[in-house]
């Protein structure tokens, strides 16, 4: 009877026991799900705080880095290092003065900063520097320059580089667009001749005559077939003089030779149409023409408005600093 009794009451005890135990994991679920919610809600939140921070992180890196426009047409990032190292390592050459490449890659972080303020009016479908321009290379990867040239000349372009990206060419507080060219006849141009739709001031025309020493003169032969392809191709021209020699006019030169106006088979162009088309070295030429041939004899290499790399290296010779030889191609211009 007794083992009944405690049978019984251990029956009521167990049935009075179980809704407890059905409860006791219902509370625990929901504070693990609870939990888990704030968890993942934390998560997201610091995940959306990452990406902005990275996004942030990315506009900034963007706003401090340069264009480069492909040969193919693609646009490149490069931070300011590795473009402006680059464009030295294109224009420089590897002979060259310690004053002399300063005063070079200042000169060509003056005219990155320039194109990049200007983009929306330059012609490099807003980049800031192309890698050909008018068929002459204008930027050097960093591989490119050491297998042309080694890595000790990049190392040399990447130190010329932090050099000048700390230093400012400018006119009434502005970058200023800072030309540079190989060599010319002893003198360059005013940009106000050769460009008279661009306002630079500061390219007027300085003596430069370190340049005659070296080697600036060089020719080039067309015959009369190749001649009438070009000219076909680049001016639309379909009909040609009977004599070559009035195929190409010069019209009229600037102060120091170079030829601005020209006439092709009876259309004005000039003499930078008539340079970038025959892959002429500059456009301050003459010509000579027989029956069946024209020959370009040019002096210099490229436009000369700016500053001479050939004088630029002239002057460090004979003992200018940098700012010097800046303040010589530039035209009142603060330099620091």
């Amino acid at each position: 009877m007794k083992k009944v009794i405690f049978g019984i009451i251990l029956l009521f005890a167990l049935m009075a026991a179980i809704p407890a135990m059905v409860s006791i994991p219902k509370a625990d679920l929901s504070a693990v799900f609870a939990s888990s919610a704030d968890k993942n809600s934390d998560s997201l939140g610091t995940s959306s705080a990452k990406e902005k921070a990275a996004e942030k992180q990315q506009d900034t890196k963007d706003s401090d880095s340069f264009l480069l426009l492909e040969e193919n047409g693609d646009k490149t990032a490069y931070s300011k290092k590795e473009m402006l190292s680059g464009a030295i390592a294109a224009k420089m050459p590897q002979a060259y003065s310690e004053e002399s490449a300063k005063a070079l890659a200042a000169a060509l972080y003056s005219q990155l900063c320039y194109m990049k303020d200007n983009r929306k009016t330059t012609k490099l479908q807003g980049t800031d520097l192309a890698k050909k321009d008018g068929g002459i290379c204008s930027f050097l990867t960093k591989q490119e320059a050491c297998e042309r040239y080694g890595g000790d000349f990049y190392e040399k372009c990447e130190q010329y580089a932090e050099f000048a990206i700390k230093t400012s060419i400018t006119k009434d507080g502005k970058r200023i667009n800072a030309l540079v060219f190989g060599s010319c006849g002893g003198s360059t141009e005013s940009a106000a001749e050769l460009y008279p739709d661009k306002a630079l001031p500061y390219c007027q025309s300085v003596s430069s005559p370190w340049d005659i020493y070296g080697n600036i003169n060089s020719e080039k032969e067309i015959t009369d077939e190749s001649a009438k392809k070009i000219l076909s191709e680049k001016f639309n021209i379909t009909e040609f003089p009977d004599d070559i020699s009035d195929y190409i006019k010069i019209k009229s030169t600037a102060q120091n030779g170079t030829v601005l106006n020209v006439e092709v088979c009876g259309k004005n162009a000039s003499g930078i149409d008539i340079m970038n088309s025959f892959s002429l070295k500059s456009p301050c030429f003459e010509t000579e023409c027989d029956k069946n041939k024209i020959r370009f004899k040019v002096v210099g290499d490229g436009i000369p408005v700016g500053m001479s790399i050939t004088g630029a290296e002239g002057m460090a010779k004979q003992g200018a600093e940098w700012s010097e030889i800046l303040s010589h191609y530039f035209i009142g211009c603060e330099i620091k």
